[in-house]
């Protein structure tokens, strides 16, 4: 791999490296949003990482939600029993994955005139620990 970035970029210099720690396996949710023409911004969780479209499990409501209103998505989706845990994953921490709906709702709705879409796919649950893993905000052509 080193010897393919030397070839590829010979003249480049590395200032340092990023090290990260690794998210432990757990539940992969997506979390997204997207200002629709007709309806505004709308906020979206489902089933996430690889199975987004394959499962397509989600659940969209327009936003800005509460956090009631993030709980009641959560429950709707038909994979909601592995929040509660299944094998030997514990239970998602529910309160805390439908504050980052809250939010992200939030922030769909006070930036709706700047953005397109964003999308946080996946967000790696396991028990009280939700990381977002990756994430993409899509600016609106001007």
């Amino acid at each position: 791999m080193i010897g393919a970035v030397a070839k590829a970029a010979p003249d480049a210099r590395i200032d340092g490296v990023i090290l990260q720690h690794m998210v432990p396996e757990g539940l992969e949710i997506v979390i997204g949003a997207r200002i629709d023409p007709a309806f505004g911004p709308l906020v979206l969780v489902g089933l996430g990482g690889v199975l987004v479209e394959l499962m397509a499990d989600s659940v969209t409501a327009p936003a800005p939600v509460s956090q009631s209103q993030a709980l009641d998505m959560l429950s709707k989706l038909r994979a909601a029993p592995l929040l509660d845990g299944f094998r030997n994953m514990p239970p998602v921490d529910r309160d805390a994955l439908a504050r980052i709906i809250v939010r992200v709702s939030e922030f769909a709705t006070d930036h709706a005139d700047k953005i397109a879409e964003l999308d946080i796919n996946p967000v790696i649950c396991h028990g009280s620990n939700t990381v977002a893993a990756d994430a993409l905000i899509v600016l609106k052509r001007t």
